[in-house]
Formats: structure tokens, sequence, C-alpha cells
């Protein structure tokens, strides 16, 4: 089972992606401090709502998509219960994989991703960085997971915070630029719907063919 911690924006668009990627809904579960939000989306995407603890003890993975001042207190209650195999994936901004491991069983496998909000359709990009126990298997392991949200690249860690600007923050820019070209063919006259799908499909049929 999958566990994604944390019901916010960015968890809810890993979970709609990973649904949209073909998962099993019967394999993921939500857990959020708010247990009507994470009855919410449980609901939305047909996954499981688990307790903190309920989860962890039988996730092959876990997500750790909370605020970086939320996880000491989320990995001290899941940590006494959870698998010595699980591997733990932690999307806390700015979170050292370090910080993680020491409130974990040692030997935890941990890997940092960065991903982008473009994952909720399964053209995102999760950057990561394995800890001291991932190794090239859970490596693999963790782009096998991601791999339905969009591309996945490895980096070292210290590459972090420039992945962050570029990948984490570079699609802000994409909708700032749509939203002018939009606007600049609804002010020479087309309707702005058709004027909107024009610049979208530019900007997409530019990607495609970078690819």
């Amino acid at each position: 089972m999958i566990v994604i911690y944390g019901g916010g924006a960015m968890g809810e668009s890993l979970l709609a992606g990973l649904v949209r990627g073909g998962r099993d809904t019967a394999d993921l579960a939500v857990c959020d401090r708010s247990a009507e939000r994470a009855r919410t989306l449980a609901e939305r995407y047909g996954a499981r709502q688990v307790e903190a603890e309920e989860g962890a003890r039988s996730a092959e993975a876990v997500l750790l998509v909370v605020p970086p001042k939320a996880v000491p207190g989320l990995l001290d209650r899941i940590a006494p219960v959870l698998r010595p195999d699980c591997l733990v994936l932690s999307l806390a901004a700015g979170q050292p994989t370090g910080e993680v491991e020491r409130a974990l069983r040692p030997g935890t496998a941990v890997v940092r991703v960065m991903p982008n909000t473009a994952v909720e359709v399964g053209q995102g990009m999760c950057v990561l960085s394995g800890g001291r126990h991932a190794g090239p298997d859970r490596i693999a392991e963790a782009c096998r997971l991601l791999g339905p949200l969009g591309d996945v690249v490895e980096i070292p860690e210290e590459q972090q915070d420039a992945a962050t600007a570029l990948a984490g923050s570079g699609p802000a820019y994409f909708y700032y630029v749509i939203e002018h070209l939009a606007a600049a063919g609804a002010a020479l006259g087309l309707a702005p719907d058709a004027a909107r799908r024009m610049a979208v499909a530019a900007a997409s049929g530019a990607g495609g063919m970078l690819r």
C-alpha cells in the first residue's frame, strides 16, 4: 500500500496523478490532520482513509507531503510502527534526507522528491535524490512509483534547491506567458476562449516538439 500523508493541493495532485496513471485505488491511502479532508479525498479518488499509525504499519511506501514544520511530529507518530523495508519519499520543501533519516529506524531508505503541480495530469516533473540508505534498487523503486506522474530525474541532493526553482516553480512562468498570449490574441479581436485555446496549444505543442 502507498500512503500519502498530507491532503493539501500537492497531496491531492499526487493522488489524482497516481489514479490517472492506472494505480489500483485499493493500493492507495490518504491521511490528513483533518479527517474530513482525508475522507473527501478518499471518496473522490476511491482511496482508503487511514490514521497515521494505521497507514505506516502496512505501507510499502509513504509520501510525506506536509509542510516542513509538520514533519517531525508526523515522524514521531509513524516511525515506531513503520515497516523496516518501507520506502519513505519526502516531499517536504527544503527538508534534507538526513533530517528525516535521523527520526527513523536506522537503515530506512529515504528519497527526497520535488514534484510540480502538473503531476496531476501525468505531465509533471519529479526530481529526486536518494539518502544514505537509498541504493540503486530503492531509487529504481521510487522512479517506478513516480513514473505515472510524468518525467523523473535523479540529481545529487545539493542541487535540489536549484531544481526547485526550475522544475518546481517553472510551470508558473508558462501560465504567465500563456495568459498574456491569450490576452494579446483577444486584444487583436479573437474570442477570448479561442485565444486561450490557441495559446495553450502553442505551449503544449512546443513542449511536445522539444521532447
